[in-house]
């Protein structure tokens, strides 16, 4: 659900051996950079627009190159992406308390 513009960040790791390289798509268009996911954590995001305010939702696709475990002599024949580790909003106008700690007098 989109109330407002701001910025989606999502946090990623690949826990893998090789670095994936996510990205965002919207409408089949990327709209964020790709990223080097390792097994650490990485953070990608994008803007949710007007447009997505006035429709009311954001849909997009977190797309990455697979990894098959297989190739390394593994059993294991499925295609791995990433670990998605959590999701932050950002607004884009924050009001004081929501977003920002109160002003102190």
């Amino acid at each position: 659900r989109a109330d407002e513009r701001g910025a989606i960040i999502l946090h990623l790791a690949a826990p893998r051996p090789t670095p994936a390289r996510p990205r965002i798509e919207v409408d089949g268009v990327v709209v964020s950079d790709a990223v080097e996911a390792e097994p650490g954590e990485a953070a990608i995001g994008f803007a949710v627009d007007q447009e997505a305010v006035d429709r009311g939702f954001v849909e997009f696709d977190l797309v990455s190159d697979p990894y098959l475990p297989a190739t390394t002599g593994s059993d294991d024949t499925r295609e791995l992406g990433v670990v998605l580790l959590g999701v932050e909003f950002e607004p884009a106008d924050p009001t004081e308390g929501w977003w920002n700690p109160p002003a102190v007098d």
